[in-house]
Order: structure tokens, then C-alpha cells, then sequence
């Protein structure tokens, strides 16, 4: 199979070079307008660097990853009219990518920073016409399973809105660690020391809830949390002060002010 990279940044590099590890029958072809960032990409891919974007070859698929607004330009110097394209560009919809590339053939995916791990979760979002090719949906679908969670939603605004929450949700947890990181220097503990604390600390949790994924989260809780002992009462300060509220409404501001900057 085929596959054309037009767009070669951290995030897009980091996708196709785990999927490229994981399956050896893909051809890469990267674009980008300096030629140096799509070298570097290709060497890692075992794939062709191409210099001039007229040139770049017939492909099965054609992987989007250039800046949200570099878009428009792109559009006007490659002709992709009914070819099939995967685009990772945030804020940037199916009809305006149907519009801008004369095609119905899309399908967005919405990865985020773990997926550079293998554990991460790519949201996807995929018009029918580009579901009738089956194999080729099929195949993106193990592609991006290795770099972890596949999640297929019904609409271009679930996938924005479920963005807030998977692509900015590793910030809210390393804001929690900042604040754990500070308490526990608070409590005579050496920085280094209480970065391995903190660290150790989520990692194993986030490990203890996905092998008890059977239970809620408020069984989770309770299963660390003896009634009318310390942690109890912790959590139970954190419900007073509405600590999921405050999540919410940070998640809703994000919302906002993601709306916001899809107008300009």
C-alpha cells in the first residue's frame, strides 16, 4: 500500500514511525516545503522524500499533517479530487476539508501525545463514503491501534468536543502532579525525590484502574478510602470544594475557547 505525508511534524512523525515499525507493507512518501523535516521522516520510514509536491506519486492514501492554517494553500497546489485522505488537523472540519480537496473521502483522527508511547487514543471520524472501502478503513484502524485507543464517533462536533478531553487531558493530569509535587516538597521531601514519588504514584494507579476496569470510578475510590479514615476525608474536602465541577468548567472554558478560535 500506498501512503503520501504531506506535513511531517512531531505528531505525525511519531504515528507513521510506530505504525511503519509495526507493518512492513507500507510504502511512505513525505512532503513537506523545506524537504528537510520530510528526509529526516523518510529515512526513519524506509520510505521517499519528495522535493516538489507535483511529483508526489499516486497513493492509496494521502496523510494530512501541515498547520491548521496552511490548509487552504495546500489545497491549491495538490489535486486530490476523490482520493482518499486522513487528516490530523485540529479545528479544521469535514466539509471544509471535503470543499477545500473536491473529495468525500475524508476521514479526521484526533490523536494525542501518549500515542507517542503506544498509548494514547486517536479519535476518529470518518465520512461513509470513505467507510465503503472497507480494507482501507480496516486497515487505518489496526495502523492506529498500535499506537493505542481507537475510538469511532458519529460527528465531526463529538470529535472536537471529546478533543478537550483526550488531546488536552494529559495537561489536567501533569496539573495534578505539579500539585502533588508541590505537597510533597512541601513536606521536607528533595525535588527529585518527590518527582519519582508523584510519577510512580500515577503511573501505578493509572495501572491499578485499567486492570480493575470492571469498577466505576467510585468503587475505585472506595476500594483505597477505609470509611472515616484519612483518605476518606481528603476526598471528601475535594467534594466539598466540587472538584469535579472545577474540571467541568475548565474542560467548558477549553470548549469555549476552542469555538472561539475555529471562527477566525
Amino acid at each position: 500500500m500506498k501512503v503520501s505525508i504531506i506535513g511531517c511534524g512531531n505528531m505525525m512523525s511519531a504515528i507513521t514511525m510506530r505504525i511503519s515499525s509495526c507493518f512492513e507493507d507500507i510504502n511512505f512518501y513525505t512532503y513537506t516545503p523545506s524537504y528537510t523535516s520530510a528526509q529526516t521522516l523518510a529515512k526513519s520510514l524506509n520510505g521517499e522524500a519528495i522535493k516538489d509536491l507535483r511529483n508526489l506519486p499516486e497513493s492509496d492514501v494521502y496523510f494530512i499533517g501541515c498547520k491548521p492554517q496552511q490548509v487552504s494553500e495546500l489545497a491549491k497546489n495538490i489535486d486530490l479530487k476523490d482520493k482518499y485522505i486522513v487528516s490530523i488537523l485540529a479545528g479544521v472540519s469535514t466539509d471544509q476539508l471535503m470543499q477545500l480537496f473536491n473529495t468525500k473521502k475524508i476521514l479526521r483522527v484526533m490523536p494525542n501525545t501518549p500515542c507517542l508511547l503506544g498509548q494514547g487514543i486517536s479519535l476518529f471520524f470518518a465520512t461513509e463514503e470513505f467507510k465503503l472501502h472497507k480494507a482501507l478503513f480496516l486497515n487505518l484502524t489496526k495502523w492506529f491501534k498500535e499506537t493505542g485507543l481507537v475510538v469511532n464517533l458519529l460527528s465531526d462536533k463529538s470529535l472536537d468536543d471529546v478533543t478537550l478531553i483526550s488531546g488536552s487531558g494529559p495537561a489536567y493530569v501533569f496539573k495534578l502532579a505539579q500539585a502533588l509535587h508541590e505537597k510533597v516538597m512541601d513536606l521536607g521531601i528533595i525535588d527529585d525525590e518527590a518527582k519519582e514519588i508523584v510519577d510512580q504514584l500515577l503511573y501505578g494507579s493509572s495501572k491499578l484502574m485499567k486492570n480493575d476496569n470492571k469498577l466505576n470510578y467510585s468503587q475505585q475510590i472506595a476500594k483505597v478510602s477505609s470509611k472515616g479514615g484519612v483518605t476518606a476525608k481528603a476526598i471528601e474536602y475535594l467534594d466539598k470544594q466540587d472538584f469535579n465541577k472545577s474540571i467541568s468548567d475548565a474542560v467548558n472554558s477549553g470548549i469555549k475557547h476552542y469555538e472561539e478560535l475555529s471562527k477566525i
